[in-house]
């Protein structure tokens, strides 16, 4: 239990990164071509945490055929509930879509959980680095999920909630990965891990793109938000 604790301590600080984000957009009213460019950036970081982050440890850990199924399954996943905050009525369609950027920024800071958990069971430095290096990446998740769905209608009762529940996601999810993944084999992390990769892919790419284009930011911006939330994962991976 003890060793627990600070896990879980340094889960809390990519959750505060996500909930200031969340704050930020509920104090203010940005207007949508702003709140389109944020999500072009959470994009790329949740792209850059797949590909830079999440896709080397399971190339590693990971037997391809296994992977390649999990990686689908954790798409299933996220297509599954798409569907289901859809409930197939027109009028629920654009809070759906809303609930899914949502989702997505949950499944970020899961896996920003999950790696902090399971790198501190490798050595607790591995755990602070990749901790400390989503504070600011996921600000940018935090203000575009909010301030979409503030965009969306969605009341501020249920938006206020999500940013005080979201950010506990990653504690819980460190306290998980360090308790069942310490001694745990490479390939049992790697299928951990390879289904939070499937699920954030599929979401980014079928969800938080599309609202990011909805509001029709100049090309100009998004692009080079999506690049600047890409480069910034990078350089968070690799300090």
């Amino acid at each position: 239990m003890q060793d627990l604790i600070p896990i879980v301590a340094l889960a809390l600080l990519p959750a505060a990164g996500t909930m200031i984000g969340g704050v930020i957009a509920e104090c203010s009213r940005p207007p949508d071509w702003f709140v389109g460019t944020a999500l072009h950036a959470a994009a790329g970081v949740a792209i850059g945490v797949v590909a830079i982050a999440l896709i080397p440890r399971i190339l590693v850990g990971g037997e391809v055929a296994v992977s390649a199924l999990l990686l689908a399954c954790g798409m299933l996943a996220a297509f599954l509930l798409a569907r289901g905050f859809g409930g197939g009525r027109s009028e629920r369609q654009g809070k759906a879509a809303g609930l899914m950027v949502a989702a997505t920024v949950a499944a970020d800071l899961a896996g920003d959980g999950l790696m902090t958990g399971a790198g501190s069971a490798v050595a607790s430095r591995l755990g602070l680095i990749l901790a400390v290096s989503q504070i600011l990446g996921n600000m940018p998740g935090g203000f575009a999920a909010i301030a979409n769905l503030r965009r969306r209608e969605l009341p501020r009762s249920r938006r206020l909630l999500l940013i005080g529940v979201i950010p506990l996601i990653a504690p819980l999810a460190a306290a998980v990965g360090f308790i069942t993944l310490r001694g745990a084999s490479e390939a049992i992390q790697a299928a951990a891990l390879t289904l939070m990769a499937g699920f954030l892919l599929l979401a980014t790419v079928e969800d938080v793109l599309p609202e990011g284009d909805r509001p029709r930011p100049p090309r100009r911006y998004s692009t080079a938000a999506f690049a600047a939330g890409f480069v910034g994962m990078f350089a968070f991976a690799s300090s």
